[in-house]
This record gives structure tokens, C-alpha cells and sequence, in this order.
């Protein structure tokens, strides 16, 4: 039996020109994961990463805390665990939602400002993009997106099986693909369960036998321990 801790990025940088960089609560939210894996004695036989500078950022603070005065362990890199490109899907999918929804033009020029008016106008968006029915060339659809993670899940557990402990360092949209592999979620159930996924949160599954099992979800205890609300977020 393998065991899959599957690890959300640190906090990125919500709002700036660059997305794909961890904030200075992001990397703060790293160094105290790593920490914490070390303090819980937990060790890691292998771990993968996907090519986003967020993930990887993740990774090597991470590792780097939990290997302190032991081998140090590099996380190899696996493009199926990069999250969805989701600039391109708002930017191809929204013109005819305010078509649809008039009332969300007020939303719009704030989307990159404010978390809360992003998320509602966002939320609509990708339940657009689950649905396929919206499905635009050159994007990525939601099939093809939870394809590549659901193969890149089987060929990394399969490819390790030999791996007790196995850490993929990757985003909320990989996380909920993996909660809906192992309990049978619906599409759109998945995607609404991807919103509750925070910042270097762990998810733990076991795989056994061809199936992935729940062990745990969106663990926060590294986090929850330094008593400082600030640190539990979202985006």
C-alpha cells in the first residue's frame, strides 16, 4: 500500500502582475509546513512536483525544512500536476456570461483587486467550463484538464509502488480531481469542493489495489498551531 500526501502551494500573489509567486505569507506557510513534517517525524520516500513556480517554491521550502541534517530530498518535476490556466478560460468564457448575466458587469472591474467579487464572478465561470458545453479552442477543457491529472495520479503511484510515502506538491483544482478519484464525486461537486482546498493544506490517500482511498482531507494542523488566523487562506 502507497500512501499519497498531496500538498496545495503556499499562498500566491493574488492580484499582482505575477500570479505564479509565492507571497511572503506563502513562503512563511512553506518553512512551517517542512517544519512540521520534520517535528512529526514525517518522511517522504519520494516527491513530485509540477512545473508552476508556486509549486515548486512550495516544494523546495517544504523539503528543505523537513531534510534539515539529513538527505536532502529534490522534488522531481511532473507537468500533470500543473493546475488549470485559468486567464485564458475567464478571458474566452466571459464576454458571453455578461451576455447571460448583465448584473455581474459591476463585478468586473475589481475581479483582480478584491478575493470575494473574484471568487463570485470566478465560481460562475468554471462552472461554465465543467459543464463543456462552453468549450473554446485552444483552452484546455475541464475533461481534458481532469484527464491528465487522473493519469498522472495512476502513473506516479503505479511507477512508485515500491514508494511507501509518496508527496505531490501541486493546486486546489489537482486536489479536488484526487477527492473526486476517490469518492466518486460529481464533476461540479468536485470543482465547488476545490474552494475549501487552503493554502499547503495536506490530503492524505492510500492507494491500494487500482483505487485511491480517503484518508484524510485539507489538513491544517501545521498551520493551526502557530495561532495566527492570518495564515489560513485561500488564494
Amino acid at each position: 500500500m502507497t500512501k499519497l500526501w498531496i500538498i496545495r502551494h503556499g499562498q500566491a500573489s493574488f492580484g499582482d502582475s505575477d500570479y505564479d509567486k509565492l507571497s511572503d505569507t506563502g513562503i512563511l506557510q512553506s518553512r512551517i509546513l517542512g517544519r512540521y513534517f520534520k517535528s512529526t517525524g514525517t518522511e517522504f520516500h519520494i516527491a513530485y512536483v509540477g512545473t508552476m513556480k508556486r509549486q515548486i517554491d512550495t516544494a523546495d521550502i517544504a523539503l528543505s525544512e523537513l531534510c534539515q541534517g539529513s538527505r536532502p530530498l529534490k522534488a522531481l518535476s511532473e507537468a500533470a500536476f500543473n493546475e488549470y490556466d485559468f486567464k485564458p478560460i475567464i478571458t474566452a468564457l466571459l464576454p458571453e456570461l455578461l451576455v447571460d448575466e448583465p448584473d455581474m458587469n459591476h463585478v468586473l472591474p475589481n475581479i483582480f483587486k478584491d478575493n470575494r467579487e473574484f471568487q463570485k464572478m470566478f465560481g460562475k465561470i468554471m462552472d461554465r467550463w465543467v459543464s463543456g458545453r462552453y468549450a473554446t479552442p485552444g483552452i484546455e477543457t475541464y475533461a481534458q484538464y481532469t484527464g491528465r491529472v487522473r493519469e498522472g495520479l495512476v502513473r506516479v503511484t503505479d511507477l512508485e509502488d515500491d514508494k511507501p510515502c509518496i508527496a505531490v506538491f501541486t493546486s486546489g483544482g489537482v486536489i479536488s480531481v484526487a477527492m473526486q478519484m476517490a469518492l466518486g464525486l460529481s464533476d461540479h461537486e468536485a470543482m465547488r469542493l476545490a474552494w475549501w482546498v487552503k493554502n499547503t493544506s495536506v490530503t492524505l490517500l492510500d492507494y491500494k489495489k487500482g483505487r485511491f482511498n480517503l484518508l484524510y482531507f485539507n489538513l491544517l494542523s501545521h498551520l493551526e498551531l502557530e495561532n495566527k488566523p492570518e495564515l489560513l487562506t485561500y488564494r
